[in-house]
């Protein structure tokens, strides 16, 4: 006697291939679910939240980034023994091709003119720049390379109101 195969019918093979696709959807789907999705660093909301805390000091950002920078991916704050945030700072980099040649990592130091341990002091063999604006002292230094200018830095124009900073989205 010679069984031959058996012939598995077209409508099975459609079940179980619609059943293994469902299965890849549902897994998909299940697994988006812990995806962790990164905050975008120049979206108003973002910095909203980052600053969020440091309200009763004014935080001035440029209006405009210098050419070649990218928005600050972390913003810092410190906060006094009574929970109340005394400073605030931020990270500028340069974008590779983009930035001018020899452009610093400069970071934006911003305190209270009467901070008592004036936590944005740089490092004194560094070059910096200091205005007022207000209750607020903001320092300027570039990080690395540590001797590189900061001209581009010099004549920012700053703003406390986050409407008015234009690489914001």
């Amino acid at each position: 006697m010679n069984h031959g195969r058996q012939r598995i019918p077209h409508a099975t093979w459609i079940v179980l291939a619609v059943a293994i696709a469902v299965s890849g959807w549902a897994l998909l789907w299940l697994a988006a679910g812990d995806l962790v999705v990164e905050p975008d660093p120049a979206s108003r909301e973002y910095v909203e939240e980052q600053l969020g805390s440091a309200h009763n000091l004014p935080l001035p950002l440029p209006v405009r980034l210098p050419a070649g920078y990218e928005p600050p991916d972390d913003y810092s704050t410190s906060i006094n023994e009574d929970g109340i945030p005394y400073a605030w700072g931020a990270r500028f980099h340069p974008i590779g091709e983009q930035a001018p040649k020899g452009a610093p990592v400069v970071v934006m130091c911003a305190q209270s003119v009467d901070a008592p341990d004036k936590p944005c002091a740089p490092p004194p063999t560094l070059p910096h720049v200091e205005r007022t604006m207000g209750p607020t002292q903001l320092v300027m230094w570039a990080e690395y390379p540590p001797t590189a200018s900061l001209d581009q830095w010099n004549s920012l124009e700053l703003t406390t109101d986050l409407d008015k900073v234009t690489w914001l989205n």
